[in-house]
């Protein structure tokens, strides 16, 4: 019996540990309250692509294509947050996501002041003023585009989630996941 709940209490420990590591191999010690998620590697099949310039943001609307997009960039802490829920969402309704990447590894923005002017009368209603009064395309910026129109759309994770702060809760992941199935919904016709 001393056996058995040894290997169990062994077993435990290892999935605690290694589940919950960072991106950098450390633990996280958000990851010790039973009301946080721990980040892990998804093990699905990639359902996002690999990542594209901004100008195929600009051609998918302009083509009258069909899918989802995801503006984003490697670096952010809201973007890290939210891909492992649109990646299983995604996955779950047999979509690619587009990635559109806007910035680079020194979080240079990727698109320039034009294509931004290009793209807005597509995704105005998902960007917002920043602090100078610019408009602005803020990140992780998700959007389903049926026929070259943007019908449904959600910008960050949840309310009240800085990701600065604090990792998103079980609760908060599974209301971003919800947002997310209501928007591939609507894609799907569901």
């Amino acid at each position: 019996m001393k056996k058995k709940y040894l290997t169990v209490c062994f077993v435990l420990s290892f999935f605690l540990i290694t589940g919950c590591q960072t991106q950098e191999g450390k633990k996280d010690a958000a990851c010790e309250s039973e009301d946080v998620a721990c980040s892990f590697e998804a093990t699905e099949p990639i359902t996002i692509s690999k990542p594209y310039a901004f100008d195929e943001a600009i051609h998918f609307f302009k083509e009258g294509k069909t899918g989802v997009l995801y503006f984003g960039f490697e670096d952010c802490p809201w973007c890290q947050e939210a891909v492992p829920i649109l990646k299983e969402v995604a996955s779950e309704f047999g979509k690619e996501v587009i990635y559109i990447q806007t910035r680079d590894t020194d979080r240079n923005i990727l698109y320039t002041d034009e294509q931004k002017q290009e793209i807005m009368p597509y995704i105005d209603q998902y960007m917002s003023d920043n602090d100078e009064g610019q408009r602005t395309l803020f990140v992780p910026c998700v959007v389903v585009v049926k026929d070259g129109q943007a019908i449904a759309g959600h910008v960050g994770t949840v309310d009240e989630h800085d990701a600065h702060e604090r990792q998103m809760s079980r609760q908060e992941q599974a209301q971003l996941k919800k947002v997310y199935e209501e928007m591939f919904e609507k894609l799907s016709g569901e």
